[in-house]
């Protein structure tokens, strides 16, 4: 298993991955921004990508933007490796992570938990659903990194 830089040939399987776990896929354009104004990192294995996050960070604080497993990997430990792989990556005077989650993401909202997220906030009708007439609420989740490198 390697954890890398996302790259432009990465797109495909990426891209692939969000259009089966996401219900509003991030479009591709968002990704080639994300490679090209964010952190942007894949954990790749000889067959190939299986998940990938997207973060940021500014000063003493970092924010997660996506994340993802692909299905079939999900349920082995590997959400949280790569979540544990991105905290460790941090900047040592990043002190804050922030992450929004929908509501209704029960697998996401537990791992963050077991990494001492906690809820900070809640944005109402924040995700566009697959009925564009719904909207769906987001949790506003925030670690203390220094914590969460200790688990």
């Amino acid at each position: 298993m390697r954890f890398r830089s996302m790259q432009l040939g990465d797109l495909d399987m990426v891209v692939g991955i969000e259009n089966i776990v996401s219900p509003v896929p991030w479009p591709t354009n968002q990704f080639l921004d994300s490679i090209q104004n964010h952190h942007s990192k894949v954990l790749e294995y000889s067959s190939g990508i299986f998940g990938y996050a997207i973060y940021s960070y500014q000063s003493d604080q970092a924010e997660l933007l996506n994340i993802a497993i692909e299905p079939k990997s999900q349920g082995s430990g590997w959400g949280r490796r790569l979540l544990r792989l991105v905290i460790e990556g941090l900047p040592t005077e990043v002190k804050k992570l922030f992450l929004d989650v929908r509501v209704s993401n029960f697998r996401a909202i537990r791992l963050y938990h077991s990494f001492r997220f906690e809820q900070i906030g809640e944005r109402e009708s924040y995700y566009r659903t697959s009925n564009e007439a719904m909207r769906e609420n987001a949790l506003i989740m925030c670690c203390d990194v220094s914590d969460s490198r200790q688990i």
